[in-house]
């Protein structure tokens, strides 16, 4: 997985904001899952089809935080949705 992929969301997810946090549930098998606010803007830019690069730029301006540990953590929370089925890789 690279920063360079985009991900489809899965049609048997819903989202909903409470209070800045993103809660996710997948309507089949009935997982919920909670985003906190930098999550959400990674959701964010997942729903626009955008590369998960788009999602990187804009947290690292608004973050003090590494570009190297900024893009392991985008990865790490990608690959956790991913296993979760909430979001797919597009094909490249």
């Amino acid at each position: 997985m690279t920063l360079d992929q985009t991900f489809e969301i899965s049609p048997d997810v819903v989202s909903r904001d409470v209070d800045g946090e993103l809660v996710l549930l997948h309507l089949k098998n009935g997982l919920y899952f909670g985003l906190d606010p930098i999550g959400n803007q990674i959701w964010s830019q997942l729903e626009a089809g955008k590369p998960l690069s788009a999602a990187h730029a804009v947290l690292l301006d608004s973050y003090d935080v590494t570009p190297e540990q900024l893009q392991e953590d985008i990865l790490q929370l990608t690959n956790q949705l991913v296993e979760q089925d909430l979001i797919t890789a597009t094909p490249a």
